[in-house]
């Protein structure tokens, strides 16, 4: 289904949540993106999301805004075509498109403690599990992801978003 057109519903949400799903929108349909889910919404509703980013001011590399094609180990092999959202410009351009932040938290080191997790088991794995390449490749890019966490290059935010009148 495509986030900017969603089916025809009965009537407008209190509550939308998205978890994890905005990285799939390219950075020019953000705004786009923040109407559709304030059109979904039902006055003073609001919105959680749960946002994998960066920080524009710790990762310059992080604040293009024109979608560049895959450069990266996780846009080439994990996620292809995908961008990595940098948080200040979600929060100017959701604010554009109806709706705006009343709460953000992250837990970005936690994350990395999950992470850290996840590869500790894919290393447990029976070598029969997967092929030795997949397994190489999500060993990567968990370790890369955990590094990016506990750097502070990469966060997890969870924020929640009001509709504005």
């Amino acid at each position: 289904a495509d986030m900017l057109e969603p089916p025809p519903t009965l009537g407008a949400f209190d509550l939308v949540t998205c978890i994890e799903a905005i990285e799939a929108i390219k950075h020019n349909q953000y705004r786009a993106f923040a109407r559709t889910i304030s059109d979904l919404l039902a006055p003073g509703g609001r919105a959680v999301f749960q946002i994998i980013h960066g920080y524009g001011s710790r990762n310059p590399a992080i604040r293009q805004k024109a979608h560049r094609p895959p450069s990266t180990f996780v846009q080439t092999y994990i996620f292809p075509d995908q961008q990595l959202p940098y948080l200040e410009h979600v929060y100017d351009e959701f604010r554009a498109g109806g709706l705006r932040c009343v709460y953000a938290e992250s837990t970005g080191a936690d994350y990395a403690r999950t992470l850290r997790a996840w590869r500790h088991n894919v290393d447990a794995m029976p070598a029969d599990a997967a092929p030795r390449t997949t397994r190489r490749i999500f060993e990567f890019y968990l370790a890369w992801c955990e590094a990016g966490f506990d750097q502070g290059l990469i966060d997890v935010s969870r924020c929640v978003f009001e509709k504005t009148p």
